[in-house]
């Protein structure tokens, strides 16, 4: 079962590679444990 964080995911302002800033995400979600299904994508 998925584990609950408060989080405050950065913003992306456009002027460097978003590669960073999506690794992030994609780290918290795993370590959360949050399925595909229930992420959601701005």
């Amino acid at each position: 079962s998925p584990r609950f964080a408060k989080l405050d995911f950065a913003t992306y302002d456009g002027t460097e590679d978003p590669l960073n800033w999506l690794n992030q995400c994609e780290q918290f979600f795993r370590g959360q444990r949050t399925l595909a299904s229930e992420r959601t994508w701005l």
